[in-house]
């Protein structure tokens, strides 16, 4: 600026020795002293300390570079392969003093239990630039060594602290890692029991791949002997004895074709079976249990063979059995038979069917069905509204279940995006670890405000993602100001750009 445009600025008082800067401006930033000058000579009598002047200069939202490109907001997934390696670049502009930059990554809750002990879940920085002012820039990278799977749905978020903002900026994306298929196969029976002929039987495939594969039963290297669902189940309702031999699952995977370990099935005859009973048996229900795999929304008819008479029971979370909706008197059915529609999470569990109230309590006559269901994920209540009052702790709770199990849970707002576990401290928002529920393949996704401001006002979407869909609920947060209380933040009214992208990716990728 000029000495003229300077004078007007700058206001001195000599009685008290004060100095007003008018509209200060970034050429006022540095360290300012003061000296007392005799009036005739000039000669200084004495010279005051030294005082720093800092003009905050808030920084823009950062952007992330990835191989030179800058990475278009709206698209937060980004696609790498196994065993490559991510350099991401977080880039702020402006910002007086140096705005403060820290990255972090929150893995994804994997359904499958093979983690790798080598994974890291932090990624090193390194500061290129230190900006000043209005026309300098911050670069901060980021590198993790070696993608695996578990970095799958990882969040690498680049954090901006600075003394202007009342809470970090975020920069964030998604790693959609591509990887080759692992199989999980399991029993029902489980493995180390015998396996008797006539008894029913169920061989369960899982394939954890991405892009994700389907699984392909075979024996012996051909079709397998009964018809296998589209679940991964092949369900043998009576197993014979030339349903024995080696099985294995594969898949095609990127035109590639992939198979798990064979397993060796033996079938033995009732004079081949062993007259101890094994380990942890001693205990169970009849041998007499079937296993029926349900589809969400489908239907589903149980026959109890005992005919009139007998009718239908749930086994309850405490042990209690209950009377069923679908049978039993006053039902308007025969109450040998359950017909349910449109099958809910809620209705998995076990089934049993007696002939009649003493063969119940002696475990006779008795047929026991297990169904699991399986399909897109749901939550509960779809919608739902709180009100709380300035200053009070409220806490948002949402059941979801889902079968295949859940690999992304999030909380999104406007502004803001929670993994389970995380917090956000400065506006108080704590997404607390997901809790089991009651009910078979469902949870709770809890989220709690400490200290309510009218900024918090509007809507908290839980986004819910497996491999069988993706799924969400909503929560308006309504907040009331008692008199007295001080605040003038503005409540944030829809889910604005940050959540509208999230949630347009989220639900693109919702069949993976």
């Amino acid at each position: 600026s000029s000495d003229g445009d300077a004078g007007h600025r700058y206001i001195r008082d000599p009685s008290t020795g004060s100095l007003t800067i008018a509209g200060a401006r970034m050429e006022d930033d540095g360290v300012w002293g003061c000296q007392a000058k005799e009036a005739t000579s000039r000669r200084v009598l004495h010279t005051g300390p030294s005082v720093r002047l800092i003009i905050l200069v808030p920084p823009r939202p950062p952007y992330l570079l990835l191989d030179g490109r800058r990475l278009d907001p709206t698209n937060l997934f980004v696609p790498m392969r196994e065993h490559g390696a991510l350099d991401v670049e977080c880039v702020v502009e402006a910002g007086n003093p140096a705005p403060s930059v820290t990255w972090q990554m929150l893995l994804a809750e994997r359904p499958y239990q093979y983690q790798d002990e080598n994974v890291d879940d932090l990624v090193s920085s390194n500061t290129v630039d230190k900006p000043t002012g209005l026309g300098g820039h911050l670069s901060s990278s980021a590198r993790v060594e070696h993608i695996l799977r578990e970095h799958h749905n990882a969040t690498v978020s680049c954090l901006v602290s600075h003394p202007t903002l009342s809470s970090p900026y975020n920069a964030s994306i998604l790693l959609d890692v591509q990887y080759s298929p692992s199989f999980d196969i399991t029993r029902s029976p489980g493995f180390g029991l015998p396996v008797r002929e006539g008894s029913p039987l169920s061989l369960k495939c899982d394939v954890d791949s991405n892009p994700p594969s389907s699984p392909v039963w075979q024996k012996d290297d051909k079709a397998p002997p009964v018809e296998q669902g589209d679940d991964g189940y092949l369900n043998f309702t009576t197993v014979r004895k030339e349903h024995a031999g080696w099985y294995k699952c594969t898949c095609r995977h990127l035109l590639t074709e992939y198979s798990s370990n064979a397993y060796l099935l033996q079938v033995r005859t009732p004079e081949e079976m062993p007259t101890e009973p094994f380990p942890g048996t001693a205990h169970m229900p009849p041998p007499d249990t079937k296993h029926l795999e349900a589809t969400l929304g489908g239907s589903v008819q149980l026959d109890c063979p005992w005919g009139p008479g007998s009718c239908w029971l749930k086994l309850g979370p405490n042990g209690v059995l209950q009377p069923t909706a679908g049978s039993g008197p006053g039902s308007g059915t025969n109450p040998a038979v359950l017909s349910i529609d449109r099958v809910l999470y809620q209705e998995a569990g076990e089934y049993l069917c007696a002939r009649d109230r003493e063969s119940l309590q002696r475990w006779r006559n008795t047929y026991s069905v297990h169904m699991n269901v399986s399909g897109r994920p749901m939550v509960h209540p779809a919608m739902q509204m709180v009100t709380a009052t300035a200053g009070s702790s409220v806490t948002l709770s949402v059941e979801f279940c889902a079968n295949p199990p859940a690999r992304r849970v999030m909380w999104v707002t406007q502004k803001l995006l929670l993994l389970p576990g995380t917090a956000d401290r400065d506006r108080g928002h704590h997404f607390h670890n997901l809790t089991d529920s009651d009910t078979p393949h469902c949870r709770v996704a809890t989220l709690t405000l400490r200290r309510v401001r009218p900024a918090d006002e509007g809507e908290y979407l839980l986004l819910v993602r497996s491999a069988g869909g993706a799924s969400e609920g909503s929560v308006v947060l309504n907040v009331t100001v008692a008199e007295g209380y001080s605040g003038a933040s503005q409540p944030h009214r829809g889910l604005g750009l940050l959540c509208a992208s999230v949630l347009v990716a989220f639900l693109a990728l919702g069949s993976c």
